[in-house]
């Protein structure tokens, strides 16, 4: 991006916002919606600008401090489910600036990472169940009631998780993963980023290698047919980072539908209930 050209002509990524936001509402699909930040980087001087709809929230990491830092954007409106104008008379799609010093590392990811679960289970390996109230509006009084059902007891990565993996890599400590009610309750998950470079790289590569950690568990009942597929660059992660390795890879074989992918026999998951994204952006 060329400084002169925003300063002449401004940065208006709210205009391409209110395209999308109005795309999406334009298509009439009930309940459909999307959440996002746009962003555009003037990799010379750093400045950052930032748009969003629905996902305010900014994770960098902060050379100077070794830590994350999380900027909060102003809030609107998830893209679909007001009309522009409407938008507009909540005070719209607000376009903000921020500084990327030399070192800094902006992180863009999508939900899937910190809203990843694993269910919690009991010593057995059976899944925990919690009692849910759901409130509904009774048609015919049109009073709200509640009802009771039972749910999978289940625990979120998180966005703390996300942090402290990031500056483990980068301050190249060790890290270890911890899973709320572990069945396993001699299992310790231990990452040692000591040896690693401190790269964007491997960043990234921690992120989804201890996503995949967080959900696999092996139990008594698991059968020679059951396994796991991962992708190669994770497995040559895990081998070069994880205590646990020759534990959860026990089993490991070839994967046969291709090149990219490992197998691991006889070892189960908890499954990936939305995609997994991750971007991260480094100001040299």
């Amino acid at each position: 991006m060329k400084s002169g050209l925003t300063q002449k002509n401004g940065t208006h990524l709210e205009k391409l916002v209110e395209q999308i936001n109005d795309f999406i509402e334009g298509l009439g699909l009930r309940g459909k919606f999307a959440t996002l930040i746009i962003s555009l980087l003037n990799v010379k001087t750093g400045e950052l600008y930032m748009c969003n709809a629905g996902d305010n929230i900014v994770h960098i990491y902060d050379s100077a401090s070794h830590k994350i830092k999380v900027l909060t954007l102003a809030s609107a409106p998830t893209a679909g489910v007001f009309t522009s104008d409407l938008v507009a008379m909540r005070g719209g799609f607000v376009v903000e600036k921020t500084i990327l010093n030399h070192g800094d590392i902006l992180y863009l990811y999508t939900d899937g990472i910190e809203e990843s679960t694993r269910r919690i289970r009991e010593l057995d390996y059976t899944v925990r169940q919690n009692e849910v109230e759901v409130k509904k509006m009774n048609p015919k009084t049109h009073e709200e009631e509640s009802e009771f059902k039972m749910e999978d007891a289940k625990e979120e990565f998180g966005p703390e998780r996300v942090q402290q993996i990031i500056e483990a890599v980068y301050n190249k400590r060790k890290y270890t993963l911890t899973k709320q009610d572990n069945p396993n309750t001699s299992e310790v998950l231990e990452f040692d980023f000591t040896k690693c470079e401190g790269s964007v790289q491997e960043s990234i590569f921690a992120l989804a290698s201890l996503e995949k950690v967080f959900r696999l568990y092996k139990s008594d009942k698991v059968s020679q047919t059951d396994y796991i597929r991962i992708d190669k660059k994770i497995d040559e992660f895990l081998l070069k980072y994880f205590n646990m390795y020759d534990y959860y890879a026990a089993y490991k074989s070839e994967d046969s539908t291709g090149t990219n992918y490992v197998d691991y026999d006889q070892m189960l998951e908890d499954e990936q209930s939305d995609d997994l994204t991750l971007l991260a952006i480094k100001r040299i």
